[in-house]
């Protein structure tokens, strides 16, 4: 079944505020909301290194989805020790953008505003390597050509690991911290332009200022549940405009934990999808409610805007990023598209990263 995802990733101008709608339902709706308790693991330190068996547990070889035409190898999630969460891994990420005339435009300075795009991520090491998705940092700005010349250029991208004792986020906050870029795919494994990318959404940030950082490593291969559903969790920061704040959230989604080949593009990229039993819509009418609120500019899905790059965890483990999302509507459930560990696991490795 074909499903239409969109990117989570918030761009934000320096203000901007909006009505909220509200979902009125109709006389004998046939619509459900249904809302249930999420439950969150414990904080500790994740040392997956000591606990990462030397030889697969009760290995199994299972065909991709799609007909990728290859066996492969995958962990079963109940042979994995149950892990807790180091939340203070998790990270919310903000990169803002700049631009400039040419010297023959002129200015006004009163209206020359940045603007912020924010997502999330997930501390890698001690050091302070941050995974996260490109596309936070490759925005669309300046890919089409302004009539008077204006070209715009990544400022910076500043990252703030979570602290589950201070308040929400402001964009402001000076728990944010100054990264560089260490690592991006290239234009043919990501460009959403190509019908030949492969959908290697992912890159890699590092704090600039050293320190011991709290991390989680990846688990670097993929995990098959035996056609069980299980629970992925998701952990990130959903964005807000500038005069809002942002706050850490814990969602659960359920998978029978079927991969994906690259979205039907390239051969390297493998993917879990997972949806949400917290919002289902039956009815036609609140169908149509999720898609006048889309095309408004305003978004009611679970995994909304600022989740990208949020670590999906099974079991404790670090199985993936969260790259993208479905529409309500579209699917009748929220969505989301996680890229693989062992896809990025595999590609740090090529691009000499094997530490990681």
């Amino acid at each position: 079944m074909a499903t239409l995802f969109f990117f989570l990733t918030l761009s934000t101008p320096p203000s901007r505020v909006t009505k909220e709608i509200e979902y009125a339902p109709q006389e004998n709706d046939a619509a459900q909301i249904v809302l249930e308790e999420v439950s969150e693991p414990m904080v500790v330190k994740n040392q997956y290194k000591e606990i990462l068996p030397t030889e697969q547990p009760e290995a199994i070889v299972e065909k991709t989805g799609q007909e990728a035409g290859e066996d492969l190898t995958a962990y079963l999630v109940d042979s994995l020790d149950q892990l807790t969460i180091n939340k203070s891994s998790i990270v919310a990420i903000q990169c803002v953008w700049d631009y400039t005339y040419p010297e023959n435009v002129q200015e006004d300075s009163r209206f020359h505003s940045e603007t912020y795009f924010q997502g999330s991520g997930v501390i890698i090491s001690e050091d302070g390597y941050i995974l996260t998705v490109n596309h936070v940092l490759d925005a669309d700005l300046g890919k089409e050509p302004d009539p008077l010349g204006k070209k715009w250029f990544l400022k910076e991208c500043v990252a703030a690991p979570t602290d589950i004792n201070s308040a929400p986020l402001a964009y402001d906050s000076p728990r944010f911290k100054k990264t560089e870029i260490i690592f991006q795919p290239t234009h043919e494994e990501y460009d959403y332009d190509s019908e030949d990318r492969v959908d290697f959404d992912f890159a890699l940030l590092k704090f600039k200022e050293p320190g011991n950082y709290a991390f989680t490593l990846l688990l670097p291969g993929l995990i098959d549940s035996e056609n069980k559903e299980k629970s992925m969790f998701l952990m990130g920061y959903p964005g807000a405009a500038l005069t809002g704040q942002r706050e850490f959230k814990t969602l659960e989604f359920f998978t029978t934990l079927e991969k994906y080949r690259g979205l039907g593009v390239g051969s390297d990229a493998l993917f879990y999808q997972a949806g949400s039993k917290k919002y289902t819509a039956s009815s036609e009418s609140y169908k149509k409610f999720q898609e006048d609120l889309f095309a408004s500019g305003q978004d009611n899905r679970l995994v909304r805007g600022g989740f990208s790059g949020s670590p999906v965890f099974v079991q404790g483990h670090l199985v993936g990023i969260t790259i993208s999302s479905s529409l309500p509507y579209v699917e009748e459930q929220d969505t989301m598209l996680i890229l693989s560990s062992y896809s990025i696991s595999e590609s740090l490795k090529k691009n000499g990263f094997s530490n990681l």
